[in-house]
């Protein structure tokens, strides 16, 4: 058994060089515990019961929170999110180990729960200048943003 506490401080201070667009000046403060549990129970020999739980965190990567548009593909223009979060796993391992001379079997299911899961929005807009006219009704420009987007659970055996 174990636990680790993490305190995490985010200083954001991003400056436009876009004169319309203000500064954004901004803190994001983390303190959550992380604990983890690995119990096992011989009932024979070789056989035994396999109990895991752990708690991680998922970090946005640091390019996914710059906010600039990135044009190097203009067919689809990567927007940064600076208010991504991040997202949380709680997994869950349950197992039973057989050994025998030649051969172990370890059936073990796994469930696994996050919260706050990071996903990529993609939509599309209509092009336009830098007064906001529309440069050509059929051109549309598709773009892909990181945003939390509620849960993800998966639930797996493994034989």
């Amino acid at each position: 058994m174990g636990v680790r506490d993490e305190l995490s401080n985010v200083d954001i201070n991003y400056l436009s060089l876009d004169p319309k667009r203000n500064a954004v000046v901004t803190t994001k403060n983390y303190n959550n515990l992380f604990p983890s549990v690995y119990l096992s129970y011989e009932f024979a020999k070789d056989n035994q019961l396999l109990l895991n739980y752990t708690r991680r965190i998922d970090r946005p990567r640091s390019f996914f929170m710059i906010p600039n548009p990135n044009y190097s593909d203009n067919q689809n223009i990567f927007d940064g999110n600076i208010d991504l979060n991040p997202s949380y796993v709680d997994s869950f391992e349950f197992g039973y180990s057989i050994s025998k001379k030649k051969f172990t079997l370890n059936p073990t299911l796994y469930y696994r729960h996050q919260t706050d899961d990071t996903k990529m929005l993609v939509y599309n807009i209509l092009a336009t200048d830098d007064n906001g006219d529309i440069i050509d009704p059929k051109r549309i420009e598709s773009h892909t943003k990181p945003i939390n987007l509620g849960t993800d659970d998966r639930l797996w055996f493994r034989f």
